[in-house]
Order: structure tokens, then sequence, then C-alpha cells
């Protein structure tokens, strides 16, 4: 379940084997000067490291983490972010 943020925006990070990639990049949002955003990081069934890497955006405030069990592929992952987004009304 995503935290409730009224009036920021939602950002969906989709990560798939990848957390060499992820963490610079939800580094990068999270050192912006806007901060009225939220950040779903939906890991898509990964098979590496990225679990263990990633671990410690877990309890972060501005990050809600999601993990699938397979790879549902990136419109599959997206449209998780898509529906909590709606669901949040984000």
């Amino acid at each position: 379940m995503l935290k409730p943020h009224r009036n920021e925006a939602l950002v969906v990070v989709l990560n798939f084997n990848g957390w060499k990639e992820t963490i610079p990049c939800i580094e990068a949002l999270l050192q912006q000067s806007y901060k009225k955003f939220h950040i779903l990081l939906i890991d898509n069934g990964s098979k590496d490291a990225s679990l263990t890497k990633l671990k410690r955006f877990m309890n972060h405030e501005k990050i809600t983490f999601h993990k699938e069990p397979v790879n549902l592929g990136f419109a599959g992952g997206i449209n998780i972010g898509i529906r909590k987004a709606i669901e949040e009304k984000y």
C-alpha cells in the first residue's frame, strides 16, 4: 500500500535485474530540488542481487517498495504502478 501524500506526483521506477541503474536513478530523484513527489519502486521479478541492493530504500519515507514474484514485462510492471496511482488518487 502506498503512503498517502496529497497533491504530490507519483514517480514509478521499474527494476528488473538492474539495480546498478536503479540506485543512481533513485538517488538522483531524492536529490532534486522539487520535493512534492513519492516514488513507487517496483521490482519486476528480479533474479539477481537487486532485492539485496535495493533493500536500503525499503523504509525511506518517500519510497514505497513493491515486489512482483515474476517478471511481467515492462508494460505489465508499469501498469501495476499506474493501477496503484489511480487507487491512491495520485
